[in-house]
């Protein structure tokens, strides 16, 4: 009858808002659960009987309405393996299959949650709050990120990361059009305070420039004269240097002898001497330390020189007179002490000892040639030597051409080591420094220099071995450059220039200690792949000095792992204590025609069914799955307010329906008291 169909569909009612009440308890007690999903109920009416001439109450029935695809909000942490995903898409993640105090094998059922609070746990493997643990493809080349099409539980190996030898150097770079000249000559005076009739040599050196106009300066007493190099005329002489000293002396002391006639000068061929000789004095310029290390560039036989020193003579010396010499604006000075010097010689000894010319160390010898860039230890013979200039300024160097046998013309420059010899020399310019890695990692530090060949819009660029090799300067390449941009590359001294096309093979033995082939790369992005033309980023523009934009290389020494972070593009990437990083895995996202149609599991995780539709592996931010951003995770998606008015609704409704009960019950008691 009606009657106990209305309490049957008052039951119903009860039944279904006590589930409704159900849902909407886990959802507040999930309100803080990472990742959580709310559930939301569906009320449906059951029909027994309903047509135009009746009605049968059926009741209603509850069932959940999961909300999979809700999103909630996003909140950064500071953990840098914590995941969101805004959009659509859910984490590929494993479950264990046993844990164990060596590792963690897992089951191969595909398992889905969008749960990111991941950590990376002992054994490397990276796991969320619900013990799920994150999958993901395996990348294969680091340049070009090509992943694997297998999804794994993504494991960081916590080795030490091995070291990696230097193959490749990049190197982006402007060059200047307008190559400045540099300054001919270093001026070194001497400062003597009186004449003494006893020989000492004091002496300084200075660095020399060779070019087709130097011109020597001597001064005595005040004025000025001037030596100026024969033109390229050359005579062949042989030895140490000594004839070609002695031709320069004799051309002095003919100078010398004509504006002083009071005094008498005098030169000496075998001792290689000019004597000016005077009443109370007798400055004489001696021949000095004959054999000075040095390092001659590229030239293929062993060179010689000797090196000159300025030796006043002083007659007579007064307690507390001073001797005092500049050298490059830096001045050498020293007091006489009478109770400190007991005689003269004394004397002059401590100042020699203070401003020692010969002194440790050496020069360096360059050609200023395109190929100028090996060479070999300078020795004291066996080369024909032609003098055709004579720097005679404080400490002065003999600037010569060489003709080496095999008629090979260089010419030669010479400065102290403790300057920078090449930029001195030749107006060579800095090139920037890189620090390359043998195969053990060990750093080694290369500096470069570009010279001008003297050739309009040529350069060649020279390296100097870091681990002192036979040959300290080595020839890379000699470039031309038309309207900016370099054409030709000529890969060895004096070799035939190529098309340049961006790259230059460097051969084992560039470097010693390295066994391996080094790319030098100067291309850049390739604005039009059309053209048929490599993108070079080395150019030759206006400019006061070259321009380093990029030097680096891919070589590095070993590594501790430090951290490891996820991106926004997914990538987990791991660092090390050697500055570099790896990028290890990607993480995919897997969406789904029907993501609320999932079967839910505890932990956050979900499974396919036949109802959701097979999952679609993507990209983040690729054919339609959301985007995921990197060190934060998704909040519930409950909302509380929500959830307490659904509450009241839900109470409402439960009391009314317990009010039908009651109200049906009073009826059948009715219908009871009739038989009474």
């Amino acid at each position: 009858m009606t009657v106990y169909g209305a309490m049957n569909a008052a039951v119903s009612g009860m039944k279904a808002q006590s589930k409704s009440l159900g849902h909407i308890s886990d959802n507040i007690a999930n309100s803080q659960t990472v990742g959580f999903k709310r559930i939301d109920t569906s009320f449906a009416e059951l029909v027994t009987l309903s047509n135009r001439m009746g009605h049968q109450p059926g009741g209603v029935i509850a069932t959940p309405r999961y909300r999979h695809s809700i999103g909630g909000d996003i909140s950064q942490t500071q953990i840098t393996t914590n995941m969101g995903i805004s959009g659509n898409g859910f984490f590929l993640v494993s479950e264990a299959n046993s844990v164990t105090p060596t590792g963690v094998s897992f089951d191969n059922e595909e398992i889905f949650s969008r749960r990111g609070d991941f950590q990376m746990d002992k054994f490397g493997y990276l796991k969320n709050g619900g013990n799920y643990y994150l999958n993901g493809r395996r990348v294969l080349d680091e340049e070009t990120l090509n992943t694997s099409d297998v999804n794994e539980p993504i494991r960081i190996e916590t080795d030490v990361m091995q070291a990696n030898m230097t193959t490749r150097v990049n190197y982006n770079a402007n060059l200047p059009a307008n190559a400045g000249a540099f300054p001919s000559s270093v001026t070194a005076t001497t400062n003597p305070q009186q004449p003494q009739s006893s020989t000492w040599d004091y002496s300084g050196s200075a660095a020399g420039y060779d070019t087709a106009t130097d011109t020597v300066s001597v001064t005595v007493d005040g004025n000025t004269y001037d030596l100026t190099p024969a033109e390229a005329a050359t005579a062949g002489i042989t030895g140490t240097g000594a004839t070609a000293l002695n031709q320069a002396l004799d051309n002095l002391a003919a100078q010398l002898q004509s504006q002083y006639p009071a005094y008498t000068i005098t030169t000496n061929s075998a001792a290689n001497t000019l004597t000016v000789a005077a009443s109370s004095a007798a400055p004489t310029f001696t021949d000095g330390n004959a054999n000075v290390n040095a390092t001659v560039i590229n030239p293929t036989t062993t060179q010689s020189y000797t090196e000159v020193n300025f030796a006043g003579a002083l007659s007579s010396i007064n307690n507390g007179d001073v001797i005092s010499m500049t050298i490059n604006d830096t001045e050498y000075s020293l007091a006489y002490d009478q109770g400190t010097h007991a005689n003269l010689e004394g004397f002059l000894e401590a100042f020699a000892d203070q401003i020692d010319g010969g002194g440790a160390g050496g020069f360096v010898i360059h050609p200023d040639t395109t190929d100028a860039a090996e060479g070999t230890d300078a020795t004291n013979a066996g080369v024909t030597q032609t003098a055709n200039s004579l720097i005679f300024v404080g400490n002065p160097t003999i600037n010569q051409n060489a003709t080496v046998a095999g008629g090979a013309t260089y010419a030669q420059y010479l400065a102290n080591n403790d300057e920078t010899a090449l930029y001195q020399a030749n107006g060579s310019y800095s090139g920037g420094a890189v620090t390359i890695y043998n195969d053990l990692g060990t750093p080694v530090d290369v500096q470069m220099r570009w010279v001008n060949t003297g050739v309009d819009d040529q350069w060649s660029l020279i390296a100097k071995d870091p681990n002192g090799g036979t040959d300290p300067w080595t020839h890379l390449g000699t470039f031309t450059f038309v309207n900016g941009s370099p054409t030709q590359v000529a890969t060895t001294p004096g070799g035939t220039p190529t098309a340049f096309a961006g790259t230059l093979t460097l051969p084992p033995n560039t470097f010693s200690g390295f066994g391996e082939d080094m790319t030098l790369d100067f291309t850049g992005i390739d604005n039009d792949p059309n053209d048929g033309q490599p993108n070079t980023l080395l150019t030759q523009y206006y400019a006061d000095d070259i321009a380093v934009y990029r030097l680096d290389q891919d070589g590095y020494q070993a590594g501790i792992l430090t951290d490891v972070f996820i991106n926004d593009f997914g990538y987990v990437v791991a660092n090390y204590d050697n500055g570099r990083s790896r990028t290890l895995y990607q993480v995919p996202l897997a969406t789904f025609a029907s993501p609320d149609e999932l079967k839910r599991m505890d932990g956050g995780s979900f499974k396919r069914t036949p109802e959701s539709g097979d999952p679609l592996i993507a990209e983040s931010g690729q054919a339609g799955a959301g985007n995921i951003i990197a060190s934060a995770v998704e909040q519930s998606n409950v909302d509380i307010a929500d959830e307490f008015t659904k509450m009241i609704v839900t109470q409402r409704a439960y009391s009314a329906n317990s009010k039908t009960v009651r109200t049906a019950d009073q009826m059948l008691e009715e219908v009871v008291n009739l038989k009474r």
